[in-house]
């Protein structure tokens, strides 16, 4: 089958300038890469240019305008082999698509999860009502925060999306709708109210897993996780989860050796985290994603019974939060680790006795650390991807500097042991470059 060779667009005629809506579809036209001379005559491609042209008029104000409303037609008589391209406006355009919208009356609705209440109707700074159904553990508060709708303001789709984001990023609702219709009461003909109804979720969540494993040093066993989170806990967001993790395994095979315990290991991690910052206002951050503030404490029992028994606990605080649309920080300004040898046997000390390099990681340690961590983070078109991450870190040297100002000569102790010193700093750059469908090429420099 001969094709015979492509068409290209040779001329694109717009809309006339008569009014806010043409202005505004030509102007979105004559931005785009596609619509241009030379380009090469494709309908999925201008099936594409009506999505995108539409969706920017719906940021704009026309909600009701959909792709369908826009018409091609195109003439390949005036010039043979190629496209002459005008952009029309369809006769049958219904006029609530014609006309440009604003917010109206904004009004959110609470309902608990078991139905019923008593109704609370709070009203926000931006001219938002808020009405929850009592007895409610949701602080009203937080809900104008994820709204980003302002009443007056030209209506866009992107607040609508955003709106839905951030509610649905709090983790607290099951269900969350937003309807939009035109105000029919008052005067004025181009306003659109918002009805936002969000149905709280469960707080409380458990959670059991039941395991077995085999190794290759003929250890076998079985294990066990319980979880509980509670989604809610002092009714802004917070997440509140405890784990609980044991492992219990025995030796099999000939060379197993007699013993009363048997290897095993527990685990105990309590984690609050809050979908905000706990922190000054001077710090950048962003609303498009979820800023958490987390405390993490963490209790671990290891027993191998022919060789020692070690605890360790674990207390860390740090931020996460994205300062740009492409950066993200996460900055630890404590982490404490401890870690002692509680018992050990004669021949784990001959081993130790044997590698003294290893023995320096089972020594009692208290490492007081802080670190930051920065990742940019950004695609370039659809064919080119970068990852870049910088972190930088130190343990025990502010508490030297402090012990140092404060005269303690020799060596520096914290709750009567030594603590670890070091400064750490470490980047990685990743970059990938799409070949073909679903295969990258991808580079790495650490």
């Amino acid at each position: 089958v001969n094709t015979g060779p492509a068409y290209l667009l040779d001329s694109i005629m717009l809309l006339p300038d008569t009014c806010h809506l043409y202005h505004l579809v030509d102007s979105i036209a004559s931005r785009s890469s596609y619509l241009q001379r030379g380009q090469r005559y494709s309908t999925d491609s201008l099936a594409a240019e009506r999505t995108r042209i539409a969706n920017s008029l719906r940021n704009r104000g026309y909600y009701f305008f959909r792709p369908e409303y826009i018409e091609y037609l195109a003439d390949s008589v005036v010039n043979p082999g190629s496209i002459a391209l005008k952009l029309s406006v369809a006769h049958n355009v219904p006029a609530p698509a014609l006309r440009r919208y604003r917010t109206g009356n904004i009004t959110t609705r609470i309902y608990r999860n078991t139905g019923g209440g008593t109704p609370d109707t709070i009203m926000s700074r931006g001219g938002s009502a808020v009405i929850q159904m009592k007895p409610s553990r949701l602080r009203p508060q937080i809900i104008p925060e994820c709204v980003t709708f302002r009443q007056g303001r030209i209506f866009s789709v992107r607040d609508m999306n955003r709106t839905q984001t951030y509610l649905s990023r709090l983790g607290i609702f099951n269900a969350i709708s937003i309807n939009v219709i035109p105000d029919t009461t008052g005067t004025r003909h181009d306003l659109l109210d918002v009805n936002i109804d969000c149905t709280i979720d469960k707080p409380l969540e458990a959670t059991v897993e039941v395991n077995a494993s085999s190794k290759s040093n003929s250890y076998i066993g079985p294990g066990i996780s319980l979880g509980l989170t509670n989604r809610n806990l002092f009714g802004g967001g917070e997440l509140l989860s405890v784990n609980l993790t044991g492992t219990y395994e025995w030796q099999t095979g000939r060379d197993r050796k007699g013993s009363v315990f048997n290897s095993y290991e527990a685990a105990l991690t309590a984690s609050l985290s809050f979908p905000r910052l706990l922190a000054p206002g001077f710090i950048p951050r962003s609303r498009r994603s979820v800023n958490w503030t987390r405390i993490t404490l963490n209790a671990d029992l290891l027993n191998r019974p022919h060789y020692f028994k070690m605890a360790q606990l674990n207390a860390s605080f740090n931020y996460d939060w994205q300062a740009t649309r492409h950066a993200t920080s996460t900055f630890t300004p404590l982490k404490l680790t401890y870690t002692k040898l509680i018992h050990t046997t004669a021949e784990f000390d001959s081993i130790m006795d044997a590698n003294l390099a290893i023995a320096q990681s089972f020594r009692n340690q208290f490492i007081p650390q802080m670190s930051y961590t920065y990742t940019y983070d950004r695609a370039y078109g659809s064919r080119n991807t970068l990852n870049w991450t910088f972190t930088v870190s130190e343990a025990g040297n502010l508490f030297w500097s402090i012990w140092r100002a404060c005269g303690v000569k020799g060596e520096k102790k914290l709750f009567g042991m030594p603590f670890s010193q070091f400064v750490k700093a470490s980047t990685q750059l990743v970059y990938g470059r799409r070949l073909t469908g679903d295969h990258w090429l991808v580079s790495r420099a650490a």
